[in-house]
């Protein structure tokens, strides 16, 4: 079953980040098993919580890394591989989570977004039969911070016919603040780039709008949101990511 991406009581499972490479390293030589036509290392693109995990280290656990599959059909041989390393790690089958692909573009625009992705080249996970590339972090903030438009956990616990949120409140709001953590360490690396490059001598500041021209779909981005992640940007880093 795989992950919603904020706690439920079925999805509680936490997996460290050497539990992730053991994890990808068994996929991997179940990978090299399959017949897959093309010898290329299968390649996924991530974003979430994972992907926090390696770049920043800012997290200690996530329950799953959220992932897409950009040749789609080598999904058959991916699935194989993945219930054998279950099967093996006896771990639950939500650790490696296909949610990601609801959210991410469709048609030509999911071409743009994988390319845009490889050409980033932030590689977070490679073997010789598995690559793993963050997502454009541009997409990963806008998308983070959409989400958090839609944060209500009553209305999640409601769903379930849970009416008394006061043991889930503090799960629900430490994942909030674990997001504003995240977004505001990819946005240090995203002007840290701009700043690198040719335009980032003319301009180095974001606008809430250029910001909001990152979201393809989902919620509005919030002025709460906005600020949320302003505030915790300016105690990380001493000045304001955008106007």
């Amino acid at each position: 079953m795989a992950s919603t991406g904020y706690p439920t009581l079925a999805n509680t499972e936490k997996h460290t980040l050497d539990d992730f490479h053991e994890a990808l390293g068994l996929l991997s030589e179940e990978l090299a098993k399959q017949p897959i036509p093309s010898r290329e290392p299968l390649v996924l693109i991530t974003s979430g919580d994972f992907l926090s995990m390696q770049l920043f280290h800012n997290r200690q656990t996530s329950e799953d890394l959220d992932y897409v599959l950009v040749n789609e059909t080598h999904a058959p041989y991916l699935q194989q591989a993945f219930t054998h390393v279950c099967h093996e790690l006896g771990w639950p089958n939500n650790w490696l989570s296909g949610n990601m692909s609801i959210t991410c573009p469709t048609g030509d625009a999911r071409d743009v977004w994988v390319k845009e992705a490889i050409h980033q080249n932030i590689i977070v996970y490679a073997s010789d039969h598995l690559k793993i590339y963050a997502a454009k972090l541009q997409w990963c903030i806008a998308s983070k911070m959409s989400r958090m438009a839609s944060y209500n956990p009553g209305a999640n616990l409601l769903s379930r016919g849970i009416t008394n949120n006061n043991a889930f409140e503090p799960a629900y709001q430490a994942k909030r603040d674990a997001d504003v953590d995240d977004i505001a360490h990819m946005l240090k690396m995203v002007l840290d780039k701009r700043r690198r490059g040719w335009f980032g001598k003319m301009r180095t500041a974001l606008t809430r709008g250029e910001i909001r021209s990152w979201q393809q779909d989902g919620y509005p981005i919030t002025d709460k949101t906005f600020e949320a992640v302003k505030e915790h940007y300016v105690v990380l880093y001493r000045k304001s990511p955008y106007q």
